[in-house]
């Protein structure tokens, strides 16, 4: 049962369980990419530092080789997508907009095809375009691996108990785990 009383927002409660647009999709991709260079750069900073305590006479922050900085941000972030797709739906970007990723029949990813389609959307970030002129606000990533984002502003993990079709949209009714 979706907890209607928990939802303060009467916008909020129409647009639950419903597909999320572009831009809400955008805004939670683009946190999420942010927090994953953020943790690069504290993480890379902190080893540095541990490194020069230890094993050297000064302490310096120094600097990977760009190749390698591309490839350590893109393993945290396809990481970072795939766990949190898979065990919660959602990743911090996405909790912060009230989004879930769930499959198209409601269902939690398995690892697979969440770590998958974190390997595509870290890979070719602008898959996301076409949930632009998509009807049904589908990016590739979800065309290709079958998902959807859903609005889903309740914090505890959630199961389809319901899909309902109007208008060319799916809403999913969602009740707790």
């Amino acid at each position: 049962m979706i907890r209607d009383r928990d939802i303060r927002s009467e916008r909020a409660k129409l647009l639950q369980g419903r597909r999320a647009g572009f831009f809400s999709r955008a805004i939670a991709s683009g946190t999420d990419v942010a927090l994953v260079i953020c943790a690069y750069v504290v993480g890379v900073a902190v080893a540095s530092i541990a490194w020069d305590l230890f094993f050297s006479k000064s302490i310096a922050i120094s600097v990977p080789p760009q190749w390698l900085s591309f490839l350590l941000v893109w393993c945290v972030l396809v990481l970072y997508l795939a766990s949190g797709w898979r065990f919660e739906g959602r990743t911090l970007g996405k909790q912060m907009m009230g989004l879930r990723v769930v499959g198209r029949n409601g269902t939690r990813l398995r690892f697979p095809r969440a770590f998958l389609r974190a390997v595509l959307c870290a890979t070719f970030f602008p898959v996301l375009l076409l949930a632009l002129v998509h009807r049904r606000n589908q990016g590739l990533e979800d065309v290709i691996f079958g998902t959807v984002v859903v609005y889903d502003w309740l914090p505890e993990r959630t199961e389809p108990i319901a899909m309902e079709q109007t208008n060319g949209q799916i809403e999913i009714e969602l009740r707790e785990a």
